[in-house]
């Protein structure tokens, strides 16, 4: 049957779609993440998306956290 596995996510919804070969070699994500993607989803509530962090104000987050 389905297995049903929670995973956090700064949206609500559901995969879609798993890449193995992320999950199964996670160090990939590390070297080239638009190609070793995760999972894809679909998301239930869209004001959710003004909430997530384009390339650069996560890098600007993250110079805060140093």
């Amino acid at each position: 049957g389905d297995t049903i596995t929670e995973v956090c996510s700064p949206l609500t919804g559901r995969a879609v779609s798993i890449n193995r070969d992320g999950l199964d070699n996670p160090d990939l994500i590390h070297v080239a993440p638009y190609d070793h993607w995760i999972f894809e989803m679909e998301f239930d509530e869209e004001p959710e998306l003004e909430l997530l962090l384009d390339c650069k104000r996560y890098t600007a987050h993250c110079e805060t956290l140093n």
